[in-house]
C-alpha cells in the first residue's frame, strides 16, 4: 500500500470541515484553516481540545449542512465525518460550493466491503452516529451526484467489515 502524501502550501485557504477535537487544523502551520463541526461547544470539557493554542485558526459551531460560503478554501479536508451528517448529499453540495474552482477536497469515508451485507447494516436503527453506510461504489456515486470528479482513491486502512479510503476530489 503506497503512503498518501498531503501538502498544504502557506498561505493556503482550508476548511476543516467536521474537524472533532483533534483535526487536521492541528497540522496546518501556516494556512488559513476554518474548522467547523457541530458539537466543538461539547468538545471544550476535554483537556486535549484547546482551541486557544491554534490562533489563526477560525473555529465555527455549524452543521456542514448549514455551511454556505462560495469558492471560498483551496483545500477542504472532510475526514471521516460524512457518513455521520443528516443530510449526506446536502452536506456533499455545501463542501463543493465552499471549493475554490482548482481547489481539492479530500474526504475519507468507511465503505463496506461485502455489498451483500451493506442493505442488513443500513436497515439495522441501532447506529444513530452512522446514519449514512454504503460501499465504495455507492459513495463514489454519492460524490459524484454532487458535483465532484474523483482524482483518485486509496486504501488506507483495510478492515473486517469495512475498509477506509481516501478520495482525492475536484469539482467536476
Amino acid at each position: 500500500m503506497k503512503e498518501l502524501c498531503i501538502a498544504v502550501p502557506p498561505g493556503s485557504t482550508v476548511l476543516d470541515a467536521g474537524c472533532g477535537p483533534a483535526g487536521i487544523f492541528m497540522v496546518l502551520e501556516g494556512a488559513a484553516v476554518t474548522a467547523v463541526d457541530p458539537l466543538l461547544e461539547r468538545y471544550q470539557v476535554l483537556p486535549h481540545f484547546q482551541p486557544a493554542q491554534y490562533v489563526e485558526v477560525a473555529f465555527r459551531q455549524m452543521a456542514l449542512e448549514d455551511l454556505v460560503e462560495e469558492a471560498v478554501y483551496d483545500y477542504v479536508f472532510c475526514l471521516n465525518v460524512i457518513n455521520h451528517v443528516a443530510d449526506m448529499q446536502l452536506a456533499l453540495l455545501r463542501l463543493r460550493q465552499a471549493l475554490k474552482p482548482d481547489g481539492t477536497c479530500w474526504l475519507s469515508v468507511d465503505a463496506h466491503r461485502y455489498p451483500i451485507l451493506q442493505p442488513v447494516f443500513a436497515a439495522i436503527p441501532g447506529d444513530v452516529l452512522h446514519p449514512h453506510q454504503y460501499t465504495l461504489t455507492q459513495y463514489e456515486t454519492q460524490v459524484e451526484r454532487a458535483g465532484f470528479s474523483i482524482l483518485r482513491k486509496q486504501l488506507l486502512k483495510p478492515g473486517g467489515l469495512f475498509d477506509y479510503w481516501v478520495f482525492e476530489l475536484k469539482r467536476a
